[in-house]
């Protein structure tokens, strides 16, 4: 179903072309780009679910969320970041500044047991390909974290661009 304007297109280039929509219009109706991705790329970057309907592949997914990290998946599609959704907040704040972290091989972690809470903190960081985890520091705080990657402003609100 492709008319191919985009024939030897790849993942990166559909994430590309989505986020394009994303910058215009702040969100994505997923029914939509599915459509769009069909006609513009081809049906190699969509799957069909198990109902009939149709989804964008992961690969084109996780393309677009690393270029579009305050954008947020929700049922419809995506939607940007809303500072005044509390329940977000904290979500995104560890989204960003795992991306910041990512050149410097470390990831945050939000502690998930009660043991490693006791243990670690409730935020703690660890090397990003290490197995089992391995810690390198202990008791780290999100809000400081943020506030040193310069993803705050001076109210303490996240900032709305990812600077990298």
């Amino acid at each position: 179903m492709t008319d191919g304007f985009y024939k030897n297109a790849t993942a990166h280039h559909v994430a590309r072309w989505m986020t394009e929509e994303f910058q215009l219009h702040d969100q994505i109706n997923q029914k939509n780009a599915v459509d769009d991705i069909r006609f513009r790329f081809g049906e190699q970057f969509v799957t069909e679910t198990k109902d009939g309907g149709w989804s964008i592949n992961k690969d084109v997914r996780d393309e677009f969320q690393k270029l579009n990290p305050l954008a947020i998946y929700v049922w419809w599609g995506w939607k940007r970041y809303n500072p005044d959704v509390d329940a977000l907040t904290e979500t995104l704040a560890l989204r960003l500044v795992n991306a910041k972290l990512e050149s410097k091989k470390l990831r945050l972690v939000k502690a998930t047991t009660k043991r490693k809470k006791e243990q670690f903190g409730e935020y703690y960081l660890v090397k990003a390909d290490s197995k089992p985890e391995d810690v390198v520091r202990h008791q780290v705080n999100l809000q400081s974290a943020c506030r040193k990657l310069e993803l705050l402003n001076p109210s303490g609100e996240i900032v709305k661009r990812l600077k990298r």
